[in-house]
């Protein structure tokens, strides 16, 4: 039997600024939140409320709807592209480090945010850094797999464009069976 696992959670960048640390010495720093009335913070709808985001140092993540840059491209841990984004912050990074400080949230004042360290080859002129602000959003999610006994590999195929749209899906074929689960 295989037993799976799913996690993830998604949100509002809430501020953005850059920095020179470690293997990120070209980097940037999202301030990641999970909004006051995101069915996430729902107790009757996911069990235990999810206040901070879960990502973790080495998980992947999509930064979708931003409103500064002039595209990236991110690394990841080893130094090797992940994907060379093409409009604003768009992309999809690796969190190569990840800490809980506080920031200022539009609506909400100073609280705790997850604050991820992502690797990018340069800045590409990016202005417009700051926090309290609306910058974009995040999301991630991991799907873990046990007890799968051999290996598999597949096959990606995308069409040869770049940017976050033409990245392959995960979809789910039957529904998940769960508490107050709407399709």
């Amino acid at each position: 039997m295989v037993w799976t696992s799913y996690t993830g959670d998604f949100g509002i960048i809430s501020g953005i600024k850059t920095t020179s640390i470690g293997i990120a010495s070209t980097g940037v720093v999202f301030d990641l939140y999970i909004p006051e009335n995101s069915f996430l913070r729902d107790t009757t709808i996911v069990g235990t409320a999810i206040t901070l985001s879960g990502i973790q140092n080495g998980y992947y993540f999509v930064v979708s709807n931003t409103n500064i840059g002039n595209g990236v491209t991110s690394l990841n841990s080893s130094g090797t592209v992940i994907m060379n984004g093409t409009e604003n912050l768009n992309n999809v990074y690796e969190a190569i480090s990840v800490s809980i400080g506080q920031s200022s949230v539009p609506g909400i004042g100073v609280t705790e945010v997850a604050q991820v360290v992502v690797s990018l080859t340069d800045y590409n002129g990016l202005t417009g850094l700051g926090y309290s602000g609306i910058f974009g959003e995040y999301s991630w999610a991991r799907i873990a797999a046990t007890n799968r006994g051999a290996t598999r590999s597949f096959a990606i195929y995308n069409n040869g464009l770049s940017g976050i749209e033409t990245s392959p899906i995960v979809r789910r074929l039957s529904p998940l069976e769960n508490f107050n689960y709407n399709q």
